[in-house]
This record gives C-alpha cells, structure tokens and sequence, in this order.
C-alpha cells in the first residue's frame, strides 16, 4: 500500500478527496458487516 502525502493523490479538489474518502470507509465497514454476517451463518448452524 502506497501513501500518498500532499496533494499529489490526484483528486480534483479537497471535496473530491474527502468524497473519495467517505465512499472508501463506507466501502470497509460494509465488508466488515458482510464478514460477520457470514461468520455468523457459519458458525451458528451447529445447533442440532
């Protein structure tokens, strides 16, 4: 992963940045719901 400090991220503005930004954590906390779904499918069909 490569971090880019300054303004060389090659964004438009600061507003596209920060929409860029938003729309990538909202992107991670939806894979971390997904993941939990699926831990719970998997796990909780051990009841017999």
């Amino acid at each position: 992963m490569v971090l880019n400090f300054g303004n060389e991220g090659g964004f438009a503005s600061a507003e596209d940045e920060v929409q860029a930004s938003v729309i990538g954590a909202l992107r991670r906390y939806l894979d971390f719901i997904n993941l939990f779904i699926m831990l719970i499918s998997i796990l909780g069909n051990r009841r017999s």
